[in-house]
């Protein structure tokens, strides 16, 4: 008897699968890899407290008394956990579409803006609404609102009464704990403005990134550098035939900024551009997104996670049912599903009271929360997912949470197809697979194996064999064929890992 060591650390489901070595699997959902491991994927834990409208985005302020700042069809928002707040400036706000939605963290302030309205700031008071940026002219709109260094920078939109989709304003230098107090240019300050000369469209969003900021059209990408003195500012494009695919379809990592062109996901520091997805995950991806909502995907992270998660909409879903992660330590990816998201983002969970033993309802061992504790846990960063279907306000959830997900388990598969064992040009006689996982005692899989005599040819499946973790330690077959397919699954709710498996065969002759 011969034994074959399969040991997967990531999913490459681009590639043919007898393309695919030992180490990754050729399907793969609701599975997380990372530390050489697949590991199920929690569900989501839905947040106490029912928004006041449905939201379409959100944003966290992790300040000494936490807030979360929402977005509706026609309303801003704010929330401490406890009690909802209508925080709408006087001049209004709102949009269905999470990409009409930017804006950010600035000096203590979070700054909101849609394209049909004033963009706005908030101090963080339930009993106080959202104030027009100080200087800003009244008629003037922007497309996109984002903070960078003392400034606030904003891209295309009306300037002037004109139009100024191509164009990018920048305030003069806020003093720390203040917003800047105008955006008129003059000689005696630092404001300013400039059109993008060869801009071939309208701008749809910019990331910080060091001293630059990245200024995205659909199709090309521009480099806007802080030089300081006189000129403030200066710009070069970076690529001319690659953007973003929607605003908010980005995210700071350190020194580098991973964004959602048309048809990749890319890192770039500031300089160079890499695929991420190229030869692995681009197909499986693109191939499902549904390009009429494209509008709604959104990247965000956890940094405890080590996690880059982008949410897309696959079919004829609207908002995003799915979300590719990659573990930006390990440069693994995986894909899980997602319940119609329109925008999630990094935050801390907020909590009305402490959160004590009794209250909880999953294991110890599976919480990421800090006990007796009624703030937010600044060791621990979350995926705050914003869902507007769910009810009659919508609703706000945190992904991959805990054991006993709020709308009950996930489906979890991994499926290695095509296995070589041996030589190319001989059978081979499978009798049994050995699992290498761990999780809690009592915890049910379900594997199955199949054979292809040929590339081509369909993978023949056995039936699913359960397996019961502490209680098992193989799974017994007998098939026979030149190729090797293998799967697990499970629906549990608790959550498993495992490091690979063991295949035991023999060769049967050659055919």
């Amino acid at each position: 008897m011969a034994l074959a060591k399969i040991r997967p650390k990531s999913i490459n489901m681009d590639l043919p699968p007898e393309e695919v070595g030992p180490d990754a699997w050729t399907f793969g959902k609701n599975i997380i890899m990372g530390n050489d491991s697949t590991r199920a994927a929690f569900g989501a834990h839905r947040l106490t407290g029912v928004p006041r409208v449905r939201p379409y985005w959100g944003l966290n302020m992790p300040f000494a008394s936490p807030r979360l700042i929402y977005g509706g069809a026609a309303s801003l928002n704010a929330t401490d956990g406890a009690t909802q707040a209508n925080i709408t400036p006087a001049a209004g706000y709102g949009s269905v579409f999470q990409g009409d939605h930017t804006g950010g963290l600035f000096n203590g302030f979070a700054l909101a803006n849609t394209p049909g309205f004033q963009p706005a700031f908030w101090a963080g008071s339930l009993v106080t609404v959202a104030q027009p940026f100080p200087g800003w002219a009244v008629g003037d709109r922007a497309r996109s609102i984002r903070p960078f260094k003392y400034f606030i920078v904003a891209a295309g939109g009306t300037f002037g009464g004109a139009d100024y989709q191509r164009g990018i304003r920048w305030s003069v230098a806020a003093e720390p704990g203040a917003m800047p107090t105008s955006w008129t240019a003059s000689p005696t300050n630092d404001a300013g403005d400039i059109v993008l000369a060869g801009a071939r469209e309208a701008l749809v969003d910019m990331a910080p990134i060091r001293d630059s900021m990245m200024i995205f059209e659909s199709h090309a990408t521009w480099l806007f550098n802080y030089i300081g003195g006189a000129f403030t500012f200066s710009n070069k494009k970076l690529l001319a035939v690659a953007g973003l695919i929607s605003a908010n379809a980005f995210a700071s990592l350190g020194t580098d900024i991973v964004f959602c062109t048309d048809g990749d996901l890319v890192i770039s520091d500031g300089n160079s551009v890499k695929s991420l997805l190229s030869k692995r995950m681009q197909s499986a991806v693109f191939s499902r997104l549904n390009v009429d909502a494209r509008q709604n995907i959104w990247i965000t992270y956890s940094s405890t996670r080590k996690q880059i998660v982008m949410g897309f909409p696959t079919g004829s879903n609207v908002y995003p049912d799915t979300a590719l992660l990659w573990n930006y330590a390990t440069d693994d990816m995986g894909l899980i599903d997602l319940a119609n998201y329109s925008h999630a983002f990094n935050g801390y969970q907020l909590s009305a009271s402490p959160l004590d033993w009794n209250s909880t309802t999953a294991s110890w061992n599976s919480q990421v929360r800090v006990w007796d504790f009624g703030g937010y846990n600044s060791a621990d960063s979350n995926v705050i997912a914003v869902r507007p279907d769910f009810g009659t306000f919508g609703a706000f959830e945190v992904t991959s949470a805990q054991e006993s997900p709020t709308d009950g388990p996930l489906e979890v598969i991994a499926q290695k197809d095509k296995i070589l064992l041996g030589d190319n040009d001989r059978m081979k006689m499978v009798t049994r697979l050995y699992p290498k996982v761990e999780g809690p005692a009592g915890t049910e899989l379900f594997w199955r194996m199949g054979v292809s005599r040929d590339v081509g040819e369909p993978t023949t499946w056995t039936t699913e064999k359960s397996y019961i973790i502490g209680s098992d330690f193989k799974v017994d077959v007998r098939i026979t064929g030149r190729y090797v397919a293998v799967q697990v699954r499970s629906q549990s709710p608790r959550r498993w890992g495992m490091s690979g498996f063991d295949i035991e065969y023999q060769e049967a002759g050659a055919r």
